[in-house]
């Protein structure tokens, strides 16, 4: 049930963790709104309501990541664009049975999603749409072809046209209306 007494089946999962090998893990909560995430949290001390109704998480002494805990696959792609050093050490994927990428909507993960074209494995997606990351893939790179044909695998013969407007400097990229994933 939600806040106003709504069952919530549109948000059940079309198959529970007990399928998926995970047992005894206790209750599972599906896809609950903010109102039930904020008080579920707050009545497990995790954190609190800061000015302005934004969840603020308590993380403890531990505040951020280990400086010894960064492991980078040192190859083509990497090799010359990562510093190197005792923060970021390279680590030999043959360790591993399969890489795990972080991707995120802007520049700075490139060498994420090239690396993952490479070397495929699990991708964790920190945006629905990645069209500021293909921008910056394409256009800032030159290649108005793979942009345009980007977005056109995209959204088809529209975002195409798009595109081309794009191309042509008439209009801006559509961060939002053109989806890439």
């Amino acid at each position: 049930m939600d806040k106003a007494d709504n069952r919530v089946t549109a948000r059940l999962p079309r198959f529970d963790l007990n399928e998926q090998g995970m047992r005894h893990l206790g209750p599972a909560h599906w896809n609950l709104t903010a109102p039930y995430l904020y008080e579920y949290a707050i009545s497990r001390r995790e954190g609190e309501l800061g000015l302005g109704g934004a969840f603020v998480a308590n993380t403890g002494r531990h505040t951020g990541r280990s400086p010894r805990d960064k492991y980078i696959v040192n190859e083509p792609g990497t090799k010359d664009t990562v510093w190197w050093g005792p923060i970021n050490q390279p680590i030999d994927p043959a360790r591993f049975d399969i890489a795990v990428y972080h991707v995120g909507n802007n520049g700075y993960h490139g060498f994420v999603y090239e690396t993952a074209l490479r070397h495929p494995g699990v991708v964790v997606m920190h945006e629905s749409n990645l069209h500021h990351l293909m921008a910056d893939l394409t256009i800032k790179r030159g290649d108005w072809d793979a942009y345009v044909a980007e977005c056109e695998f995209e959204g088809g013969a529209p975002a195409r046209e798009f595109a081309e407007k794009v191309r042509r400097l008439e209009i801006g990229p559509d961060y939002e209306g053109v989806r890439m994933t």
